[in-house]
């Protein structure tokens, strides 16, 4: 079955049933409403059909098959709580029990964990991501249920509502630094991370539910969970500025980077406990004023510092210098080939050669300049074939 022609079919006949409502709607004002549902309708397939296009596109390479799943999951979740919110929205059965509200607001999640839990998938498409993705996609699905279930089931009562927030709300924050650790290169960083962002975030689980979302008053736990937040998100950013291969470190720029954004984080956790400790409605000038001037100073840093890196190891700068030692194809006569165009020396016959960085076959890593690996860095995978057949 051709997916592609049935999603390009459905993608035209959308957009025909959006153009004949747009004519009905001048020919038959008193349909209006019901026009506009058509319309709604018609837009919202033909957006789903585009999506669900991407999605198979994505699904042909053998390495994104997961995130093509995913998108196509998503999106037809998204497409069919949010087609029935529009044309369950005036039915006297399904409005006494607000059923068109809930399958819009499961349709907005959906949407808004669906991006979190495709990014999540993505990651796995990468070797050394595969952890961090698993760990991200699993959270976030658990997440998603998590409302979904509150909005079906304990919507009409306050008590669970709270319960479910006070659960969720800092799972969700604690979600991306969880993530990050997973992939830092050494073992002992990434425990101690994965240790210190669970306990954050069972620590202000725990004071949410315990004082029913007064955490000021027990300062001691508020203490220690800022504190365990504090170390959780600069190690988080340390596992970010280390992601990159050894040979292209940049040790005291990402110390003093390390530093820099320590101090502001510091800043910021200084704010937090005044504004809820002391429930001042606006934080001394000059404090306010620091923390705005050390954030932008502290984000312009880690990323300046990404990008150095990134130029440092010529992922997408790089271009091979070496010559091409081969044979000219019409006289024989050995040659040492530039880059460019050419001549043979011995009979005359014109050449050129571009030769760009080379990549890993599977994970696509750049091997540029690699010289004493026998094998891919990122993936471990040989970089020279075993035998010519392969």
């Amino acid at each position: 079955m051709d997916y592609r022609k049935i999603a390009l079919r459905v993608l035209f006949a959308s957009l025909i049933i959006a153009a004949l409502a747009g004519v009905a709607a001048l020919l038959l004002p008193s349909s209006t409403y019901l026009i506009g549902k058509l319309i709604g309708t018609a837009f919202a397939t033909a957006a789903t059909a585009a999506l669900l296009l991407i999605s198979l596109k994505v699904l042909e390479n053998p390495h994104h098959k997961l995130v093509g799943t995913t998108v196509a999951a998503v999106v037809c979740f998204v497409y069919l709580t949010g087609i029935g919110a529009i044309w369950t929205d005036n039915s006297f059965f399904f409005s006494k029990y607000d059923i068109s509200e809930k399958l819009a607001v499961t349709s907005l999640l959906g949407a808004s964990c669906g991006i979190l839990i495709i990014i999540g998938a993505a990651m796995q498409a990468r070797e050394r991501l595969r952890l961090a993705g698993k760990i991200f996609m699993s959270i976030w699905l658990f997440v998603f249920l998590a409302w979904v279930i509150n909005n079906w089931m304990f919507s009409y009562n306050p008590h669970l509502t709270k319960k479910v927030i006070y659960t969720v709300a800092p799972l969700q924050s604690y979600s991306v630094p969880l993530a990050i650790m997973f992939v830092a290169r050494e073992k002992r960083y990434r425990v101690v991370g994965v240790i210190l962002t669970l306990l954050a975030c069972l620590c202000v689980q725990y004071g949410l539910l315990s004082t029913d979302g007064s955490m000021q008053e027990r300062h001691g736990l508020l203490r220690v969970a800022l504190l365990l937040s504090w170390l959780s998100a600069l190690m988080a950013i340390w596992v970010v500025l280390t992601y990159r291969a050894q040979k292209y470190a940049i040790v005291w720029a990402e110390r003093c980077t390390v530093v820099l954004v320590g101090i502001a984080f510091t800043l910021f956790s200084y704010l937090i406990w005044l504004d809820i400790i002391t429930n001042q409605a606006k934080p001394p000038d000059i404090l306010s004023r620091l923390g705005a001037s050390l954030g932008i100073l502290a984000s312009t840093a880690v990323l300046g510092l990404l990008v150095w890196q990134m130029i440092r190891a010529n992922l997408f700068l790089r271009q091979s210098k070496g010559n091409l030692d081969a044979n000219c194809p019409r006289c024989h006569a050995p040659l040492s080939i530039p880059q460019g165009k050419s001549t043979c020396l011995n009979c005359g016959l014109g050449m050129q050669l571009q030769l760009e960085a080379p990549n890993c076959r599977k994970c696509h890593y750049d091997l540029s300049g690699n010289s004493t690996s026998a094998v891919c860095p990122e993936c471990g995978e040989p970089i020279a074939l075993t035998s010519s057949v392969e």
